[in-house]
């Protein structure tokens, strides 16, 4: 069956252009050493990917005719609206063509099955959904391997329909520090008693930037999805909470929240984990999460992100 036709949204950077391959893949005495394995999602998206002519690592691998989203020497992540099942719908391909030899030696050392970073997202977003948290529908993921040493990966996700990133909806005024009461508190308690989820199962992003967690509104309720698992751990290491937390309070827009708004996020998320323990622990919590910050602030990545709160603002409600 021919595959449906793919569009792209942006003609001028249309083609898959694939990260470069491993050499070792390309090593004639190795290919019977290679072992493959391939996940996909249950129901109808596994049978529409295989429609789509995915069905093989290769076949993914190969896949273009998207608008190119982000593209590193050996990683690509490409965007497709397709017609998939009837429905128009819009997937996200990443590939990674190496060992991250880093990721590799930490899994040895803590006598773990070392896993590429495709296969990490993929189980971390099932762990998520156990926990009760939202993330981007995974549809398939894969990867070759060499031994212990992952060669080769990829994923295919789902664009999270309506959503838009917290940087992004706070900069528009949408239950950021400007934004009406009711719904700047509804946005912050939303995040709060997510992150605050995830942590109570172990789970901690280690890249929690703003960026990085989606909201839409549905029945006047707000609705948060985690993306970007790769760097994902379990642990029961409470320095990677305040980590996580410092983490997403950097990437905030100054104007995004004010030292209140700050503040009511981390009663929350205290009281979600702790219950009533949750008030004696708010305090020394939000003194951690600060120093952190300011620890932080000074990486390059952060540069030029003007994260510091001015204090009180004249729109903070009184509650």
């Amino acid at each position: 069956m021919k595959p449906p036709e793919r569009e792209c949204s942006t003609p001028g950077k249309q083609g898959g252009h694939p990260a470069r391959r491993s050499m070792l893949r390309r090593v004639p005495i190795l290919r019977g050493f290679l072992r493959y394995r391939m996940e996909f999602a249950p129901g109808a998206s596994a049978a529409a990917l295989r429609e789509w002519g995915a069905a093989g690592f290769d076949g993914v691998w190969r896949l273009d005719g998207g608008e190119m989203v982000t593209r590193h020497r050996d990683r690509s992540v490409f965007k497709v609206t397709s017609s998939l099942g009837g429905r128009r719908a819009v997937f996200f391909v990443k590939r990674l063509g190496r060992a991250h030899l880093k990721s590799v030696a930490a899994s040895l050392l803590s006598l773990e099955r070392p896993l590429s970073k495709c296969l990490v997202e993929w189980e971390f977003a099932r762990l998520l959904s156990a926990s009760g948290v939202s993330t981007a529908p995974m549809l398939a993921a894969g990867e070759v391997r060499l031994g212990p040493f992952p060669l080769e990966s990829f994923l295919v996700t789902r664009e999270i329909e309506g959503s838009r990133p917290l940087d992004e909806y706070v900069r528009d005024g949408s239950g950021s520090a400007r934004a009406a009461g009711p719904l700047r508190r509804g946005l912050i308690e939303a995040v709060a008693q997510t992150v605050a989820c995830m942590h109570s199962a172990g789970l901690f992003h280690r890249d929690l930037y703003a960026k990085h967690i989606f909201i839409r509104r549905e029945g006047g309720e707000f609705v948060i999805n985690v993306i970007d698992l790769q760097r994902m751990r379990r642990s029961s290491r409470e320095r990677l909470a305040v980590r996580d937390l410092a983490a997403l309070n950097v990437t905030l827009p100054q104007d995004a929240a004010s030292d209140r708004d700050r503040l009511r996020f981390i009663a929350v998320y205290a009281s979600c984990r702790w219950g009533g323990d949750g008030a004696s622990k708010a305090r020394r919590l939000a003194a951690g999460v600060l120093k952190r910050s300011h620890h932080i602030s000074g990486r390059k990545k952060f540069r030029g992100i003007n994260w510091r709160p001015r204090g009180g603002n004249e729109n903070s409600d009184s509650n």
